[in-house]
């Protein structure tokens, strides 16, 4: 069940017995001001009740609320219903004394109260020696600018019941305690209330003026919108008929709220989002022109896992790192109470495509426009620029389309209606703007107009995910061409130390229609690579439970089988070494991690060995370690401990230059022909895992396929005043 920590709050304070005893002093003040009298204690149960009922009836708030200012205006409901009933109970006391006594007596020619004397007898007696004639009443004081002393908070008894149902069926008249022992739990000395306590008129202004003020600030927003139901003010309560021994005659049977919470308002607050394709998920998103876009996605996370062979022996147990959706393109906010999201502009790649014949596979080297071949094939051709042939296609870019769609799958009822599905569903429609790039490698294009997508009457709840893509008029996504591209090979450069020459594969699920006949770059492209082998880091690897044996063999060239063994209880209690059986949680293109000595190091080293295919003994067909396709007289003597880890299949890049997957790219320098290219770094510079290059195991995207899109987002955020910083002189 839920509890509102405000009632919590609330309840502590009005039920403490400093409150308790401020309001029988506030009463007993009021009444001996205005008649004369002192009540003493004889409505301390009716105060009780009536503090019972308020409390039972209030609508606390479950946002911030001052707990002293809502006391007091409970105090206030307390004292307006108390005090009525106490002048109407005196009154009649004094009318009816009036008639039986009209001689005056002195104190000491009274009756003794008896054991047996109930109170209100007790009280008549007291009435009839201290007040001769009915007094008139006379007005309370006025309003003190003094604020209560009020003692140490000390909790009292609350009643079980606090909106028990008093007797309806009679008219209400006085009823009081019949027995002292019915208010021993409100044990009242006058020792223990100060002098200065506030009249009770001034702790009602002062609550009525609190809440008045509270309810005439203004809300300074542009744009509002009120999420709190407009309340009864409490001065508009109708409390005529209340009585705490007749609660139901007259009284809101549906509760009423004692202070209205304050209205909520919101105002339009702007943010803008760069989303840039270079920085998507490559392992699902492969094209730049469709890929999402995630808002405060989830981050990675360990899970607590097992893994057995297919006998049933125990290999590992303990946590596996599972990667979270924050390694593709995401911003780390997530917007709630959206208003309206609007494309300002987007990039997009000039993107040369041939049509009808090849892409150009011969380019001009760095040789002078005048010694460039002058015949008809080769009009138009210049320094590093194609050299044509009849094989080769026309040029054709997104200038021959008349407009591009941009398209956000989550937002399906854009701000148009058109006469296709396309235009209908569109988010924005973009046209050219700008040129960029010394060549002429982007274009800037903008929306035809201000259109934007707004969400009204009511914002939208959150913006967790975009997928963008551009598409065509016919509702298909317009082709820049093949970015992401798997590496085959590579091969050093014979006289020049500092370039590598690179072969592309051709063949790849994440090509269009399976393959490509061409890598489609020209000399000077930029190209990051991606490399797929995971870090050689402690928290990429799960090493095994049980550290086994470990036999690794030479299978071919460049291959080597590898074999564990684990030493494994019979049922009949004999040991027994089984060799594990890697099929059941390791897949091709895993990696093997194993650190190992040497016979000429005394240190450890650490290598990752890909797995390439199984053999029927159980063994693994992995590469082999580097120090076996080294020096034939290094072998390995001991390997001391083996794991093995998942490829990062999105790609991984590196702050080092050193690296082929530096992030900041690298540069086609010379186009070989249509599947081999050379780039300006140096073929000692790779790895070895690099080197070997199994499984696809590095790829890159093209800088000048790249897309990026502006948008601006309007939320509604609460509205809070602003704080005025004030000198202290």
């Amino acid at each position: 069940m839920n509890v509102n920590p405000n009632r919590q709050n609330v309840e502590k304070v009005f039920y403490s017995k400093r409150n308790f005893n401020m309001l029988c002093s506030v009463i007993r003040d009021t009444v001996n001001k205005k008649y004369g009298v002192d009540p003493k204690d004889n409505y301390k149960k009716d105060i009780y009740k009536t503090m019972n009922i308020v409390i039972g009836r209030a609508v606390v708030p479950t946002t911030r609320v001052n707990v002293d200012m809502y006391n007091r205006t409970l105090n206030k409901k307390v004292l307006s219903q108390i005090i009525p009933m106490i002048d109407r109970d005196i009154t009649t006391t004094l009318l009816n004394t009036s008639h039986q006594q009209p001689q005056h007596l002195q104190p000491e020619q009274l009756p003794q109260p008896s054991q047996s004397t109930p109170i209100k007898d007790i009280m008549a007696m007291s009435i009839q020696s201290q007040v001769p004639q009915p007094q008139p009443q006379q007005p309370l004081p006025q309003p003190s600018n003094s604020e209560p002393v009020y003692p140490e908070y000390n909790d009292i008894k609350v009643d079980e019941n606090p909106s028990e149902t008093l007797s309806t069926n009679k008219p209400p008249k006085p009823i009081r305690i019949s027995n002292e022992n019915d208010i021993k739990d409100f044990t009242y000395t006058s020792q223990n209330i100060k002098s200065t306590i506030t009249p009770a008129s001034a702790i009602l202004n002062k609550a009525k003026e609190t809440v008045n003020r509270k309810l005439e600030e203004k809300s300074i927003a542009s744009a509002s919108i009120s999420t709190t139901p407009q309340l009864t003010d409490i001065n508009d309560m109708d409390i005529n008929n209340y009585n705490p021994r007749n609660v139901g005659n007259g009284f809101n049977q549906g509760g009423f709220p004692l202070i209205r919470p304050p209205k909520t308002s919101y105002i339009p607050v702007e943010h803008y989002i760069t989303i840039d394709s270079r920085s998507r998920n490559l392992e699902v998103y492969p094209s730049a022109n469709n890929f999402q876009v995630k808002f405060a996605p989830a981050s990675d996370k360990l899970v607590y896992r097992s893994y057995k062979d297919s006998t049933g022996m125990l290999l590992y147990e303990g946590n596996v790192r599972f990667h979270g959706d924050n390694k593709g393109a995401n911003i780390d906010i997530k917007y709630n109470n959206v208003y309206e999201i609007e494309c300002l502009q987007a990039t997009v790649p000039y993107a040369v495509k041939y049509v009808c014949g090849d892409y150009p596979s011969q380019f001009n080297g760095g040789t002078t426009d005048a010694n460039l071949p002058s015949t008809t094939d080769n009009f138009g051709s210049y320094r590093y620029g194609p050299v044509w042939s009849s094989a080769d296609g026309l040029r054709k870019n997104v200038l021959d389309v008349q407009y591009l769609l941009l398209s956000v799958e989550e937002i399906d009822d854009g701000p148009y209606k058109g006469t296709n599905l396309a235009n209908t569903t569109a988010f924005s429609k973009l046209f050219y703007d700008n040129f960029f790039g010394q060549y002429h490698s982007f274009i800037q294009m903008k929306p035809a107009g201000n259109e934007s997508k707004r969400y009204e009457p009511s914002a939208l709840a959150s913006l967790t995910k975009m997928t963008l893509g551009l598409r065509k008029w016919n509702n298909l996504l317009y082709d820049f061409g093949v970015d992401k591209t798997y590496v085959a090979s590579y091969t050093g450069v014979s006289g020049d130390s500092c370039q590598t020459e690179i072969t592309i594969d051709t063949e790849s699920k994440d090509y269009p229609c399976g393959s490509i006949t061409s890598h489609g770059l020209e000399p000077g492209d930029l190209l990051y690579f991606f490399d797929t082998v995971p870090e050689l880091c402690d928290q990429e690897v799960m090493y095994f439970t049980n550290n086994p044996r470990i036999v690794l063999e030479k299978f071919d060239s460049t291959l080597c089988l590898l074999m564990a063994f684990i030493m494994q209880k019979t049922t009949t209690g004999v040991d027994v070494e089984r060799c594990i059986d890697f099929s059941q949680f390791i897949t091709i293109g895993d990696y093997i991690y194993i650190k190992y000595e040497t016979s000429s190091s005394s240190g450890e080293n650490v290598e990752y060995l890909q797995v390439i295919g199984f053999n029927d003994d159980y063994s693994l067909i992995v590469t082999e370690p580097s120090v076996v396709s080294g020096d034939e007289d290094d072998k390995i003597t001991n390997i001391t401990k083996i794991g093995w880890a998942k490829p990062t299949k999105r790609g991984r890049t590196s702050n080092n230059t050193c690296n082929l997957n530096y992030l900041d790219g690298i540069r086609v320098c010379e186009v070989k022909d249509a599947t081999t290219f050379v780039v300006n770094f140096p073929y000692e510079n790779l790895t070895y895992m690099q080197k070997q290059n199994y499984e696809k195991s590095v790829f890159f995207i093209k800088h000048k396929l790249q897309v990026n899109y502006t948008f601006r987002v309007v939320t509604l955020e609460k509205n809070f005043d602003q704080l005025e910083s004030q000198i202290v002189r």
